[in-house]
């Protein structure tokens, strides 16, 4: 082992993704617990190569239910895929934010489905697409291991997070997805 080291806040942290950058260092993502009650945050912590911290983004709105669960690097930042409180719908819904290198906030959009919802797995075309998998419909918000009863999807959004479509699957989620050289998707999923 080169090195061992912990990052994050004091709240327990989770981490549910992470990956090495095009720099040489390390970015994860997950959630961690507000200061007060049973909610959670969106925590994305980016180190350089030798385990220092670069820097720490929490993301969220009090007593609400936000959490990361993917991230990908694109050519101008991160795209970081996962369940945020939309105050509009006033639920946790499939959520995806574009953040720069140095951790601040590009946009950030939810798109409305039945039930609670959330990304778990996104990856980028060579145009800066964005393909999105995940789940929608679920009975109950917050971070879900395995959903059992939600209904799957694969989604295209534009550079910039704008919906280009939109589509179902024959499973109650998509848990990762990977562009084919052939234009096609492999979508990874749970299916009982």
């Amino acid at each position: 082992m080169d090195w061992h080291a912990g990052f994050g806040t004091d709240r327990g942290d989770h981490v549910h993704e992470g990956w090495q950058t095009s720099d040489g260092g390390y970015i994860g993502i997950g959630q961690t617990e507000e200061s007060h009650g049973r909610y959670s945050n969106l925590l994305v912590v980016k180190t350089d190569s030798n385990a220092n911290q670069e820097w720490i983004k929490e993301m969220g709105t009090r007593k609400r239910w936000d959490f990361g669960i993917c991230v990908r690097e694109a050519k101008d930042g991160f795209i970081i895929g996962g369940g945020i409180y939309n105050p509009l719908t006033g639920k946790q819904e499939r959520g995806l934010a574009k953040l720069d290198f140095h951790g601040r906030t590009i946009w950030q959009k939810t798109y409305p489905g039945a039930g609670a919802g959330a990304v778990r797995g996104i990856d980028i075309d060579k145009y800066g697409n964005v393909i999105a998998t995940g789940y929608v419909n679920a009975s109950r918000e917050g971070y879900i291991f395995i959903v059992e009863k939600g209904v799957g999807f694969i989604m295209k959004t534009d550079p910039d997070g704008n919906l280009t479509w939109d589509k179902s699957l024959s499973t109650p989620q998509g848990t990762k997805v990977r562009i084919e050289k052939n234009g096609g998707f492999a979508i990874a999923s749970t299916k009982w």
